[in-house]
């Protein structure tokens, strides 16, 4: 009751409150990921065994999707717990939003959800691009400790600049909601993926 006065949808302020608050649980989850890549795949990637394993039928492609993919596989509790909370928090979020529902346009309100609905997905896709960023590093440098340190850096610069893009992208969502800004917030959700798909597909001349 003390906020419902001025929520309002198509102020800037609350959507930009939502984007910040639930993706606090899991700003730090590519970050991890990246952690923990580095230590699985700079380990093997220094040793004999690496090699012997690319004599064997699998290809650079096999195993650069082995180890892009393993950080998540090992992190998939951590990861459910991230998302769960994520979820509880913009749940809570969105309550924000129902006073001002009943005096808004049904585009309005659609195109918000999802926008919402974009950032999440989008978020999965940081994961993945950083398990992907990680294993290109790793397996390039193959140095514990030099990786462990740097991989995180580069992925928080790459947040950071995501953030920044994506707090632009619900301004101009909140200011005026469109079909073309959720078509371009949409393609912009894909990017991550495309670009972990194209970091595991072409890993192979980091592998000599």
């Amino acid at each position: 009751s003390g906020i419902s006065p001025w929520v309002k949808l198509e102020g800037p302020l609350i959507p930009l409150m939502m984007y910040l608050v639930t993706l606090a649980p899991t700003v730090r989850a590519p970050l991890i990921v990246a952690s923990v890549g580095a230590v699985l795949t700079a380990s093997d990637a220094g040793q004999d065994q690496f090699r012997l394993l690319r004599l064997t039928f699998l290809t650079d492609r096999d195993i650069a999707w082995a180890y892009s993919l393993a950080p998540l596989r090992h992190l998939a509790g951590l990861l459910q717990v991230e998302y769960t909370l994520m979820a509880l928090m913009l749940v809570g979020a969105l309550c924000a939003y129902l006073p001002a529902l009943a005096s808004s346009t049904q585009q309005v309100v659609m195109i918000t959800f999802g926008a919402l609905l974009v950032v999440i997905a989008g978020i999965f896709g940081m994961n993945l691009f950083s398990a992907a960023l990680t294993m290109r590093i790793a397996v390039r440098l193959r140095q514990v400790t030099l990786v462990s340190i740097l991989a995180p850096l580069v992925v928080l610069v790459v947040m950071i600049a995501v953030l920044v893009l994506g707090m632009w992208g619900l301004l101009l969502m909140s200011a005026g909601p469109s079909p073309e800004i959720l078509s371009g917030l949409l393609v912009y959700m894909l990017v991550p993926y495309a670009a972990a798909l194209e970091l595991m597909d072409h890993a192979h001349p980091w592998m000599d």
